[in-house]
């Protein structure tokens, strides 16, 4: 039975290759006893950003209990042009929380959805609903402008509140 407690995929950020690295060995280990789900992702964007980045290259470690793989990819690789860093919003708890919320809800355009995007879009792909990240990528704008992911919300707010 799948459960949040006992995810079969995980999409991890690191803050550098090293720890990267590192994590991608334990996790291989995990997996490799059945302590933990099927595969995991860890990604590290350039200048240290624990996820994808639309702002440089980002490093994807592959893992499952067999393998570790590493690519790189750019954001021509998810048919998207490269966004300066500077231009991603953020802030404080609460400029955070209005950010992700305005997302979710498609009220909000620009390189902080399109990264929200684009590390969903590497879920999607993670998981074998998509057959890349790219396809995931647009897989997940759509979902936003389609009101889905801010329905979903809604659910799981409920469930949990």
């Amino acid at each position: 039975k799948k459960s949040a407690g006992h995810p079969t995929h995980q999409l991890l950020g690191a803050p550098n290759c090293c720890m990267a690295s590192l994590l991608a060995r334990v996790l291989k280990t995990l997996i490799g006893r059945g302590s933990l789900q099927h595969q995991a992702w860890i990604v590290v964007g350039d200048a240290g950003v624990d996820e994808l980045t639309l702002h440089g290259t980002s490093h994807v470690w592959h893992v499952t209990g067999y393998s570790i793989s590493r690519t790189c990819v750019t954001p021509s690789a998810f048919g998207v042009r490269p966004i300066p860093y500077a231009l991603l919003p953020g802030g404080d708890a609460n400029t955070n929380a209005r950010v992700f919320l305005d997302i979710v809800y498609g009220r909000k355009k620009g390189a902080a959805r399109d990264m929200v995007a684009l590390n969903a879009g590497a879920v999607f792909a993670m998981i074998g609903k998509t057959k890349c990240i790219r396809d995931g990528y647009a897989h997940a704008l759509s979902s936003i402008k389609d009101g889905s992911v801010g329905r979903h919300f809604d659910h799981f707010r409920r469930a949990f509140s």
